[in-house]
């Protein structure tokens, strides 16, 4: 069982993660270290295409808005012919 407390003096001021990284084996920390930049990336791609869907639905927002009420009627009517 590993203990989340160093055994160190010098360590034991600095929190769980000096510890715990000091107890991790070699093995594992490439392993570690490309989860958290994996989990890193996710997250960007997860901000961007917020702001793409954000900035998508506020152009058709402005769109709809600037269209007039004919245009609006037709658009539906098209749709409706399709299906």
């Amino acid at each position: 069982m590993l203990s989340i407390t160093s055994s160190r003096p010098e360590l034991a001021g600095m929190g769980t993660t000096l510890a715990l990284r000091e107890q991790t084996p070699r093995v594992l920390r490439p392993l570690i270290g490309r989860s958290r930049w994996i989990s890193a990336m996710m997250k960007m791609k997860v901000k961007l295409n917020f702001k793409l869907l954000s900035s998508n639905v506020l152009q058709r927002q402005a769109t709809s808005q600037h269209s007039i009420p004919s245009q609006k009627s037709g658009m539906a009517r098209g749709h409706a012919d399709t299906q």
